[in-house]
């Protein structure tokens, strides 16, 4: 492939796939009518998008947090600088979070085009084999790829670490170096699954290259460099990993907070058949490079590290019993890992039916995340996360007055009060994950649903807090948050004023069924909604 045919298809990539980010807006904007409200994928963008909106509010001390706010807000999760960053970059203009995380989507996002034929490049895939790859690629993780932050930002920062890995690597010299050190240096920052995968292959990548490379000039000057890479990454990580270090061990809430984040002790696996195909994989491909020889001119190094090294994220439990939350989280990475492991075996390794085994393998794992992924055609389609929120866009109006308030509304209008207001919540799904204790959590899901004349639902918070199959568990669980739920329905206004509540959202397309009483004044009303003053 030419050189100027090489750029010119990686230019229209990027430009389709921008246009395809943007046609999920517009058919929003065409069902909806005219919609003032962008359109919700998953509860994950409100949880984001109210950290950026913390940042651009110069809330700095709040961006982990995003939610609770007011006097006393609850300590955040791991360090935010994503969302800091964008946040402070756009904190000089009028738009709101999810306007900026939509224009960073559309033109920011599609770079990871970009990143994905560099990588495979460098590599040494060749260009031909590149833009196969990024296709395959891209044609898979379409959908997350349009999640806020995680995945539309972590994503091409994580491929763009392996590709200063690989750049410091093929050009040992200061400005590689630097740049590679500083991303994988700040990745601990950014996403879990990220930092940890980069990390696990980096560290194989480089006893990879101790005992696998001959010995010569260049050999001495690449470990000098990746040498170099490590120190860099570990000062420039130090205060993030020290920051985690002293809330797990210091803070009292985060045993709790764990547990619900699904961070269990166990040594179980998640999927024996993944895990089967996995490990079949990681076999067949180191059987495969062993045959392959000098002939491959270790271009196999940095494939067989990510594979390597997401196979240890994987299946570290094993090991030391900690299962950290959701190692699906991961397939992103199991995917990327596959990708390159079976373009290398496409363009480098000998021909044999071993061959065709890694090849067939990694694409197995590409078409079950394509599989898994599929809801980006629901996007496509204008299907999300919840559509009936746009008659909600008078009510945010009307809130985000400048003056910064405590609203009380269910756990889906909350998401609009977050990203679009200047305004606090009680209560939403990503509660659980700040460092607070079981009781709070409880108490606040309890206190938003207390319109309910249902009540809340106590079986679906047990399960949301343990997300275990144990039906003991649960109904311990039930019982507990039935005790701690139970003051709350008897003495609201106590509860409301322990939580600083202002004013009562009510989305009354959402919840016809709720019922506030007469002693709560009516502020203002339109179609579909109302906000009413808290009694004081």
């Amino acid at each position: 492939m030419q050189v100027r045919t090489y750029w010119t298809t990686q230019l229209l990539a990027y430009c389709l796939l921008a246009t395809l980010f943007g046609a999920s807006y517009v058919t929003n904007d065409v069902r909806e009518q005219h919609p003032r409200i962008l359109r919700i994928i998953s509860t994950d963008d409100g949880h984001y998008h109210a950290r950026v909106k913390a940042a651009l509010l110069h809330r700095w001390g709040e961006v982990r947090n995003g939610v609770t706010g007011g006097e006393h807000p609850a300590i955040g999760g791991p360090p935010a600088i994503v969302e800091t960053v964008v946040g402070g970059a756009f904190s000089w203009t009028t738009l709101k979070a999810p306007q900026v995380m939509m224009l960073l989507t559309i033109f920011l996002t599609p770079c990871i085009v970009f990143l994905l034929c560099g990588l495979l490049r460098k590599s040494g895939m060749g260009e031909w084999w590149s833009i196969v790859g990024m296709t395959a690629y891209l044609l898979v993780f379409m959908g997350p790829l349009q999640k806020p932050v995680n995945m539309s930002l972590s994503i091409p920062i994580t491929v763009a670490a392996l590709l200063t890995l690989q750049w410091a690597y093929q050009s040992p010299r200061l400005i590689p170096v630097l740049v590679c050190g500083a991303i994988i240096g700040v990745l601990p920052a950014v996403y879990f699954w990220s930092w940890t995968f980069v990390w696990a292959s980096t560290a194989i990548f480089f006893l990879l290259h101790l005992f696998s490379v001959p010995g010569s000039t260049r050999k001495r000057a690449q470990t000098i460099a990746l040498c170099s890479v490590l120190f860099l990454t570990s000062l420039i990580s130090l205060p993030f990993l020290l920051d985690m270090l002293h809330s797990s061990k210091m803070d009292p809430n985060f045993a709790a907070t764990a547990l619900r984040s699904t961070i269990v002790l166990t040594h179980a696996i998640e999927s024996i058949p993944r895990t089967i195909l996995l490990t079949v994989l990681l076999f067949s491909t180191i059987l495969l490079v062993r045959r392959s020889g000098s002939s491959s001119q270790q271009s196999w190094l940095l494939p067989l590290a990510a594979l390597l090294g997401i196979f240890v994220c994987m299946y570290q439990n094993v090991i030391h019993a900690v299962r950290f939350t959701f190692s699906s989280h991961y397939y992103p990475f199991v995917c990327l890992a596959a990708l390159l492991i079976g373009i290398w075996a496409c363009a480098h390794a000998k021909k044999g039916s071993l061959r065709f085994v890694v090849v067939g393998l990694a694409s197995i794992f590409l078409l079950a995340g394509l599989w898994d992924y599929r809801s980006v055609w629901d996007i496509v389609r204008g299907e999300y996360y919840v559509r009936n929120i746009q008659h909600l866009s008078p009510a945010l109006h009307n809130l985000d007055d400048g003056v910064r308030q405590t609203v009380l509304t269910d756990k889906t209008s909350a998401h609009m009060v977050t990203t679009w207001t200047d305004d606090d919540v009680v209560y939403t799904a990503y509660i659980k994950h700040l460092l607070i204790s079981d009781e709070e959590y409880a108490e606040r899901y309890c206190l938003s649903e207390m319109f309910s004349p249902a009540g809340p639902d106590l079986l679906w918070l047990s399960r949301e807090v343990v997300e275990t199959g144990d039906s003991a568990e649960i109904e311990r669980r039930r019982a507990q948050f039935a005790a701690i739920c139970a003051p709350v329905r008897q003495h609201p206004r106590t509860f409301l004023k322990k939580y600083g509540i202002d004013l009562i959202l009510w989305n009354e397309r959402l919840h016809p069924e709720w019922h506030i009483p007469s002693s709560y004044t009516l502020r203002s009303r339109g179609t579909d909604w109302s906000l009413w003053v808290a009694p004081l």
